[in-house]
């Protein structure tokens, strides 16, 4: 329904004109009947709630802030030492395969000598490493072999695959890539191992190659 409002000539009253009848009342009245309507809409409101709750029980309610995202856990030294490893004896991109390869060594290191395998691993690895490489540097028309330090990432790079090379020579006597593996950790540690000869062999050649440094 249409309806106006006319602002009277008297001031605090209002006149409200609809298309049939016209009242005229005071704005303090239309105030109270405002506030009058509004709390028993609230009250309504109130008791359509469950009588176990009420507003002010709901107030005092403490909204849960948002969770913080859980921790990542971060790889230890010991997984990054055996997913490098992997990587290097991976063939066809089957590094689930390497994995299990990794595996058998180790628990065959575990039977073999009665003692956790990781620990015996990093010292093979320590053993084996050589600390330079044989660069050719070239002078004129002549290459002077030249020797260069190594980091510890490609010392180890470079012990583990002279131990996979070694371990390929007992295909004969052990068939099991894992086993092959474990055996010529422990050779390594007995001095028995093709790794420790190139070991060897490499440093002999840093020696004589010395004198060609910052030619």
């Amino acid at each position: 329904m249409a309806f106006r409002l006319v602002n009277s000539a008297q001031r605090g009253a209002i006149r409200v004109q609809l298309p049939a009848t016209r009242y005229l009342c005071s704005s303090s009245t239309l105030l109270s009947s405002f506030d009058s309507t509004l709390a028993s809409s609230t009250s309504n409101s109130n008791s359509r709630l469950s009588p176990t709750l009420s507003s002010s029980s709901l107030s005092s309610i403490p909204i849960p802030s948002r969770a913080p995202p859980p921790p990542t856990a971060s790889p230890t030294t010991d997984t990054l030492l055996l997913s490098r490893l992997a990587r290097l004896v991976m063939k066809s991109g089957k590094l689930a395969r390497a994995h299990s390869h990794l595996d058998t060594m180790l628990q065959h290191i575990h039977l073999t000598t009665q003692s956790p395998p990781l620990p015996i691993l990093h010292r093979a690895l320590q053993v084996a490493s050589p600390s330079i490489r044989i660069v050719g540097r070239r002078k004129g028309t002549k290459s002077l072999p030249t020797p260069q330090p190594l980091t510890t990432e490609q010392r180890l790079r470079q012990a583990w695959l002279w131990i996979v090379e070694a371990s390929d020579k007992r295909q004969g006597a052990e068939k099991i890539f894992g086993k092959r593996l474990a055996q010529e950790v422990l050779a390594v540690l007995s001095g028995q191992s093709e790794a420790i000869k190139k070991k060897e062999a490499r440093h002999m050649q840093g020696v004589v190659g010395r004198a060609n440094v910052g030619r």
